[in-house]
């Protein structure tokens, strides 16, 4: 038999960034993703040294952007919240 796909409605998905300090090679990259992948309800975790930032996409009725960020704080790495500049999407060009 085989298991039903986890199905999430697109309203549910939060993308939420964190500024992380300390990582400094793929092997640190894992490691931040092993531990927020483990957390439930979590759709896509990507973690970068270069960036010095972890970008998280979850469901947000399974976690909270705390608990994500609780996970990535006990690897050891400092992290916060990055809080985007521009809370409103872009109009397209020539539209206001």
């Amino acid at each position: 038999a085989t298991s039903p796909a986890v199905v999430v409605a697109d309203e549910n998905i939060v993308p939420v960034e964190f500024e992380v300090q300390g990582m400094t090679c793929g092997g640190c990259e894992r490691h931040v993703s092993d531990a927020v992948t483990k957390l439930e309800g979590i759709i896509e975790v990507s973690a970068s040294f270069e960036n010095k930032n972890t970008i998280v996409k979850f469901d947000k009725t399974k976690t909270t952007i705390e608990e994500i960020q609780k996970a990535i704080a006990g690897t050891g790495y400092k992290v916060k919240e990055k809080i985007n500049k521009s809370p409103q999407p872009l109009a397209p060009a020539g539209r206001q």
